[in-house]
């Protein structure tokens, strides 16, 4: 076995026992005295993406991803306002609703504003479909404390949708209930 160099071993010893500064220690001790993330259980995360004018927010726990738009095949016979038909992601074909439809939002004009255009795969409890938004904005959190009930700033197809609106800096977010959303998009397949 190698014997330590005395150097070494009295470089380590000092380097242990030098003082901490003391806005490392205040910093530790404010985040200590915070509450461990598990425990809080006041936020939630949400993503947030745009139907022409309209901004929604969606539980994080549903969106699965984001892909640059796809062309979306029609399925003869089935393919209706809301139910557009299959779209190919990475391999995987999904269900593809229009939520401009299911939300009763306006769409957007074609030019450099569909540049931002996402599509969106959502899924829960082996259920995913796929929809076209036009930009998705940000992944945030939030106390839903802080969602108002929706008003008239949220297209009114949408209303029976939200659980709520969120007031950020740049305006109004409608919050999207993920049951009666997945429960809106089933229905639209009979």
């Amino acid at each position: 076995m190698a014997t330590r160099e005395p150097e070494a071993e009295s470089a380590a010893k000092r380097l242990l026992e030098r003082q901490a500064p003391a806005e490392y220690l205040a910093a530790w001790a404010r985040s200590l005295a915070d509450a461990p993330a598990a425990a809080r259980t006041a936020d939630v995360a949400a993503a947030v993406f745009r139907l022409g004018d309209e901004r929604f927010a969606l539980d994080a726990a549903v969106v699965r991803e984001v892909h640059v738009p796809r062309a979306v095949h029609r399925v003869p016979g089935r393919t209706n306002e809301v139910f557009r038909g299959l779209v190919a992601l990475r391999g995987e074909l999904h269900l593809c609703a229009d939520l401009h439809a299911l939300l009763g939002c306006a769409r957007v004009a074609s030019g450099p504003t569909r540049v931002a255009a996402r599509m969106v795969v959502i899924a829960r409890a082996g259920e995913a479909w796929a929809f076209l938004a036009d930009e998705v904005r940000e992944v945030l959190r939030y106390d839903p404390a802080a969602v108002a009930p929706a008003q008239v700033t949220v297209a009114k197809a949408a209303v029976r949708f939200t659980d709520g609106v969120l007031t950020l800096g740049d305006g109004p977010v409608a919050v999207l209930d993920a049951t009666r959303l997945f429960a809106g998009l089933a229905r639209s397949l009979s």
